[in-house]
């Protein structure tokens, strides 16, 4: 074999890897974006949880009545009111 055919074997073999590197990658990163998207939906439901239960605290309920009314454990509440009020 001369140069010329060597150099074409690399060129195919690496372009062959490369595609599959490249393919990977590509996986790998609409893999972390749909993750990211779920831990965002998450963390909003959470967040929105947490607006109400204060607007419930704000408007004078108490953390036990919430906690009866949303069938939250009452120390849930409780965290929450440490934590915003």
């Amino acid at each position: 074999m001369d140069d010329e055919e060597l150099r074409n074997i690399f060129c195919d073999l690496l372009g062959d890897n490369m595609s599959l590197i490249h393919e990977y990658g590509e996986r790998k990163e609409q893999k972390g974006i749909a993750q990211g998207i779920e831990q965002g939906r998450e963390q909003g439901i959470v967040q929105g949880s947490e607006n109400i239960i204060i607007s419930f605290l704000k408007s004078g309920m108490s953390a036990e009545e919430i906690s009866e009314r949303i069938k939250m454990p009452l120390d849930e509440i409780l965290e929450i009111k440490n934590k915003h009020l």
